[in-house]
């Protein structure tokens, strides 16, 4: 969260003018003076206060004024706009109502304040105020596909500067924080992982590591199918150098290992029995101790479409009241 500033209050108070002294008893001596007309006396002149006295505290301490609501002389209000939830959605690509199961999550256990934006299509579950882009821009080359709908939100007005970018297929299953999203979470090292994925997918990789080591950069994976916070001018101009949009870069990978101190650790995140950040449901027949254990204990469950059917369970029983964002 933004820190809110503050401000004190002083409050001005007047000193009493001092009185007229006291006429001697000894009478002076006054001169005749010619008779002036009678006129009324002119009314006191009116002072402003400079300040607006601040209500007085029992204790004798002046109360703090949040500027964020509070408005000073010659200064607006500041209002501060909720952070984006970005979700793409493609309907013919969902399992079921995993889109549904998600925003209630999120309204459940983000404690901050946030509004959702939906690209791709809008189900009629959603309420009309929920914000929606509708065209959602796709390219058969996944990474292309990425870096497609991280520009198409880049350009979008309804999307704020700083924006979290997450998937309908990822749930907040306890309380998180802004603070939570924003720490530095890998899979390891690039090619570390996922060396027997397709290798298409593995040119990527290799071809992003050695992009990263000639710029002199950390070559950490950020791939960990949990939310990231972007911030959009850092992303454009992060997309424009490394040309992202067209050769297919991996583009988490390339934004926070851009902005990441050489000497910084982050936090490996695999999902492992160890693992008390996120749980992966990525089988049809996984242990469901296991899926239990996250939703009560970690902090998000993912699944892919195999594992859908294994967590549907867990979601319908944890999340069962509609959200703000239904009808």
């Amino acid at each position: 969260m933004e820190n809110t500033a503050t401000a004190t209050v002083k409050t001005t108070v007047a000193k009493p003018a001092k009185k007229a002294a006291a006429p001697t008893a000894k009478k002076a001596e006054v001169k005749k003076e010619p008779k002036a007309k009678k006129t009324k006396a002119a009314p006191a002149p009116v002072v402003e206060p400079k300040e607006i006295p601040a209500p007085v505290d029992p204790s004798g301490e002046q109360p703090e004024v949040n500027l964020t609501t509070a408005q000073t002389p010659n200064e607006t209000p500041v209002l501060k706009r909720p952070i984006s939830l970005v979700i793409p959605y493609l309907h013919s690509a969902a399992k079921g109502d995993e889109l549904l199961y998600a925003l209630r999550a999120w309204e459940k256990n983000f404690n901050e304040d946030f509004e959702i934006v939906i690209i791709g299509d809008k189900p009629d579950f959603l309420k009309d105020e929920v914000l929606h882009i509708t065209r959602l821009v796709l390219a058969k080359n996944p990474q292309l596909d990425v870096a497609a709908k991280l520009m198409q939100a880049i350009a979008s007005f309804l999307i704020s500067e700083d924006f979290i970018l997450t998937n309908d297929d990822i749930y907040p299953v306890n309380p998180i924080s802004l603070d939570d999203l924003k720490e530095l979470r890998v899979s390891g090292f690039l090619g570390e992982t996922k060396l027997k994925a397709g290798s298409e997918y593995v040119a990527k990789i290799n071809l992003t590591k050695e992009i990263l080591i000639a710029a002199g950069l950390t070559d950490y994976d950020f791939a960990t199918h949990l939310p990231v916070v972007y911030n959009k001018a850092k992303l454009a101009e992060v997309i424009e150098k490394f040309k992202a949009d067209t050769n297919g870069l991996l583009i988490s990978s390339l934004y926070f290992n851009s902005d990441l101190d050489k000497d910084a650790e982050p936090i490996v995140t695999r999902g492992g029995s160890k693992d008390d950040h996120v749980v992966y449901v990525y089988r049809e027949n996984p242990r469901l101790e296991v899926i239990a254990h996250g939703f009560e204990h970690r902090k998000f469950v993912n699944h892919n479409n195999a594992g859908y059917l294994p967590t549907l369970p867990f979601l319908e029983k944890a999340f069962p009241d509609k959200s703000k964002f239904e009808r």
